[in-house]
């Protein structure tokens, strides 16, 4: 099942799923192609076809605590955390000094926003495998939405050095430092986490954040636009390039971007809250109004 993990983390995922199926026609109670085939599907997030995959490994191998973990991140995928989290515990129970599995069940406490626990369970993932830079930037993670910025930067700065090429912990170091206000060094990060990965559209749009907040918005609007380039389904970059349109009171072309924004994901509520600002910039207020309404109606059914 080695060439099926490589075409997975190729994104070669229908040609991974051709693979396992060969593989079980082939020997049908190979648990670990059912693994492989449920992590291509899910991947393509055909969720339920992959969680019926990793129900059949089970069922082959109950022993084995690979499908649990896979099964528990297809859920969160779900947003189904807390059923995540059953799956994460019962494959931490079969396999006690499995990194990853602690690792993945405190990715599902911080999901339920339980931070205290899911550093708990980051320190633990690191104690039975101090080389896994997830964890890491995990625990870094945890502390960074617990207020503790400092401890956080050591942990980011740990993951890097456990896998100078783990991109997620320079992201996140950045955010720390720009959290801090120490927005040129937060920068310096960011640009490393892109060249590390150069499709990484979220730190292309908080590096675009980070140069707004210098007042350098021909920067910020250049890096929203490589988010763009990479994903133009990114709907977050229009909205922070209407952002940066109307600190330079450009609000027309503002509410241009926030339009794009909704189309592409209609239920965030945020995207009303600034469109309609920029139109209440322009005096349409009843245009405004609407998106307010619209704002307070997502943001009610968020809760």
């Amino acid at each position: 099942m080695q060439r099926a993990k490589g075409l997975i983390r190729e994104k070669r995922d229908e040609e991974a799923i051709t693979l396992c199926k060969q593989a079980v026609e082939i020997e049908p109670t190979c648990a670990p192609a059912y693994v492989q085939w449920g992590t291509a599907l899910s991947y393509l997030d055909r969720f339920d076809e992959a969680v019926r995959n990793f129900q059949t490994a089970i069922q082959l191998d109950p022993h084995d605590s690979s499908p649990l973990i896979r099964w528990g991140r297809t859920l969160q995928d779900m947003r189904r955390p807390q059923e995540a989290v059953e799956k994460f515990q019962r494959a931490a129970q079969l396999d006690p000094y499995n990194g990853y599995a602690v690792f993945c069940w405190g990715n599902a406490l911080e999901d339920l926003k339980l931070f205290d626990q899911a550093l708990a369970k980051y320190k633990q993932a690191v104690d039975l495998d101090p080389q896994l830079a997830p964890a890491l930037n995990g625990w870094g993670r945890a502390l960074f939405e617990l207020n503790d910025y400092e401890n956080a930067v050591k942990q980011f700065r740990r993951a890097t050095e456990v896998d100078p090429r783990y991109a997620p912990a320079f992201r996140e170091w950045a955010r720390t430092l720009e959290r801090m206000n120490l927005l040129e060094e937060a920068i310096i990060q960011y640009e490393r986490a892109t060249q590390i990965d150069s499709k990484y559209v979220w730190a292309f749009e908080d590096w675009g954040q980070a140069v707004r907040k210098l007042g350098r918005y021909d920067e910020a609007i250049e890096e929203f636009q490589r988010a763009l380039d990479i994903d133009p389904d990114f709907h977050w970059a229009f909205v922070d390039w209407g952002d940066a349109l109307q600190d330079l009171g450009m609000y027309e072309e503002a509410v241009e971007k926030y339009a794009e924004a909704a189309r592409l994901h209609p239920n965030d509520a945020f995207v009303y809250r600034a469109w309609g600002t920029a139109l209440q910039k322009l005096g349409r207020h009843q245009d405004a109004k609407a998106k307010f309404i619209r704002f307070t109606k997502l943001s009610g059914e968020r809760k």
